[in-house]
C-alpha cells in the first residue's frame, strides 16, 4: 500500500532516534492506515531501547477521561493526553481556554513506558474509541479538536488509525511543544 503522507525522514541514524514533530507526523501517519485493515504497532521501550514487546505479564493499566466544561455549544474544543508526562490545563494556549477540555489519563499514571505491554495499548485504543463515541453523542456541533500533550509514538499511530471518517470525527488539530509553548503543527 502506498501512503502520501510527511513522515519521510523522522527516523533518524543508529537505534532510529525519532526527531522533533513526531506526535503530529506519526498520528498522521495512523491516520491514512486507518483501522480497516489489521496493523500491528509496536512501543519502543527505553528502559530497554527495545522494540520488542517484553516478555512481563499484563499490568492491568486502564485508562479514565476526565471533562470540564467550556463554552456551550462550541465548536472546538481540546483533549489533553497525559500518558507519559503530564500537561496542565493551565499551560493551554490562550486560544483554548475557555473550551470544553478533556484530560486522557491512565489509572496508574503518567509514566515513560505506559504501554509496556500490548494489552495496555489495546485499552488506550478502547478508550479513545470511547471518547469519540461519547463526543459524537454529547458534542455533535464541535468541528475541531486541538490535541496537546504527552503521547508516546505507538499511541499516536493508535490514535490516529481511529480517526477513520472526516465525517464522523472532528478535525484534529495537534500541536508541538516548544521553550515558549505549543506550536501548531499539522491538521488530521
Amino acid at each position: 500500500m502506498e501512503i502520501d503522507c510527511p513522515v519521510t525522514a523522522v527516523l533518524n541514524g543508529p537505534g532510529h532516534r525519532v526527531r522533533n514533530r513526531t506526535l503530529p507526523l506519526l498520528l498522521d501517519l495512523g491516520a491514512k492506515l486507518d483501522d480497516g485493515s489489521r496493523v500491528d504497532v509496536y512501543q519502543r521501550h527505553r528502559a530497554t531501547d527495545s522494540w520488542a514487546w517484553p516478555q512481563s505479564g499484563d499490568p492491568g493499566t486502564g485508562f479514565a477521561i476526565s471533562y470540564t466544561e467550556g463554552a456551550p455549544a462550541a465548536a472546538e474544543g481540546a483533549l489533553i493526553t497525559n500518558l507519559s508526562g503530564t500537561t496542565p490545563s493551565t499551560d493551554l494556549p490562550d486560544h483554548m481556554r475557555g473550551l470544553p477540555t478533556w484530560t486522557l489519563t491512565p489509572d496508574s499514571g503518567p509514566a515513560e513506558d505506559i504501554f509496556g505491554h500490548p494489552a495496555v495499548l489495546g485499552r488506550f485504543a478502547a478508550a479513545v474509541r470511547r471518547y469519540f463515541t461519547h463526543l459524537e453523542a454529547t458534542h455533535k456541533h464541535l468541528r475541531t479538536l486541538h490535541l496537546i500533550g504527552a503521547l508516546p509514538l505507538s499511541g499516536a499511530v493508535v490514535f490516529g488509525r481511529i480517526l477513520k471518517s472526516t465525517h464522523l470525527r472532528p478535525t484534529v488539530i495537534t500541536y508541538d511543544r516548544t521553550g515558549e509553548g505549543y506550536r501548531r503543527a499539522l491538521e488530521v
